[in-house]
């Protein structure tokens, strides 16, 4: 694949078109979760792609975060269409978590903070469910973190040290 092979402008380009095939697929079969489901994840390769993540991306955080805002229009259609499906409201938890992500890198703290204490939230709910799902106390643990930096770049420092101090808890547990 391109991104493999580090041309990042054809990766993007062949992104654009996977997502937009599965919009279509969507459309076609809008009450198939399953599909939505592939098209949250496109829109995530896609978010990589532009700049939702770490290394060789276009830079466009912009338009990384579009691709994260439409991924969690489908995620929260997802949650709404069976409110106890815990992999539908886990989906909607890591759009957050990926938005909240990107609205920092922005340089949009407060709004970051505010995705991610819903992330945060609704997580714990699931963590009442099922304690032992290691997965959601690793996830928790980065929302957590990232909470944290939000607030110290709002120089809301007691908030950052206790989000900080709650995420190191989790990572040493």
């Amino acid at each position: 694949m391109a991104l493999a092979s580090g041309d990042i402008e054809e990766a993007a380009a062949m992104l654009r078109e996977s997502v937009e095939l599965r919009e279509n697929l969507v459309k076609a079969n809008p009450a198939n979760p399953e599909l939505r489901r592939t098209l949250i994840v496109g829109y995530g390769h896609l978010s990589d792609a532009l700049g939702g993540r770490t290394g060789e991306n276009l830079g466009d955080t912009a338009g990384a975060a579009r691709a994260m805002e439409a991924a969690l229009v489908h995620a929260q259609w997802l949650r709404a269409s069976n409110t106890a499906d815990r992999r539908a409201i886990f989906d909607e938890i890591s759009v957050r978590l990926r938005l909240g992500a990107l609205r920092i890198d922005a340089g949009q703290s407060q709004t970051a903070i505010t995705e991610l204490e819903r992330a945060s939230k609704d997580l714990k709910t699931l963590q009442l469910h099922e304690p032992g799902n290691y997965r959601y106390w690793i996830t928790q643990a980065f929302i957590l973190r990232r909470t944290g930096e939000a607030f110290a770049f709002l120089h809301r420092h007691p908030e950052a040290i206790r989000s900080l101090d709650d995420a190191l808890r989790l990572y040493s547990s």
